[in-house]
């Protein structure tokens, strides 16, 4: 994205309307804006480390603030979302949710070379091995690489951007990161070039349809 975005200001807390479904909450996920935003907060207290996000094409994620979002407005938006038409419907206007959106909204990379999951097993072999590791750890772990250790630059940003997918990008109910992106991630030097904003659209598209089958 060649134009510069504003800061974007930090969202008071509020309480949820009536007419958002109060109570009900079947699209639960690991969405932790709340421990994505800490994360963002440690990286932001050293301009060194704010260059290497930057210069790995996710610099814009720095501009998040930790901001309330409650849980039946979350759930309301979820229950607006036509995975047929790939948008938010309501009131017979509908908000699209396409790559496109995802670039505008989150600045990431959207390169030229798709993001494939055909070997997820290769994958996340070769990932662990630049850790020292043969089973896949919390995301914690990687979270804790960022607010505890001094890391290189290119396992630092490996590690920021493994948080950034497993809590906020590509969330799932699970508490470890998902197989699906981790051979994306081993190779740094090449985010720039990979459509993040294809696959965070397609991820994501993917769980709303999940959940609406399930609830």
């Amino acid at each position: 994205m060649k134009e510069k975005r504003k800061k974007r200001t930090r969202a008071e807390e509020g309480k949820a309307k009536g007419h958002m479904n109060k109570g009900r909450a079947t699209a639960y996920n690991m969405f932790s804006i709340g421990y994505f935003a800490k994360i963002v907060d440690v990286v932001c207290k050293s301009n060194h480390r704010m260059e290497v996000v930057s210069n790995g094409g996710f610099g814009y994620l720095l501009e998040l603030d930790d901001c309330y979002v409650p849980r039946p407005f979350a759930q309301w938006v979820a229950d607006n979302i036509s995975t047929k038409e790939e948008a938010i419907v309501l009131g017979g206007k509908s908000i699209s949710l396409n790559p496109e959106a995802v670039s505008l909204v989150l600045g990431i990379p959207a390169g030229r070379t798709k993001i494939r999951v055909l070997d997820e097993e290769s994958g996340k072999a070769v990932f662990l091995s630049l850790f020292g590791l043969t089973d896949l750890p919390s995301i914690s772990f990687f979270g804790n690489k960022l607010m505890k250790e001094e890391l290189p630059d290119d396992v630092y940003l490996r590690c920021f951007l493994t948080v950034a997918l497993a809590t906020f990008l590509c969330p799932t109910s699970n508490t470890k990161p998902s197989t699906k992106y981790l051979g994306a991630l081993v190779d740094v030097s090449k985010y720039k070039d990979l459509d993040w904003c294809s696959f965070v659209h397609t991820w994501n598209i993917s769980m709303s349809r999940s959940t609406k089958q399930t609830s």
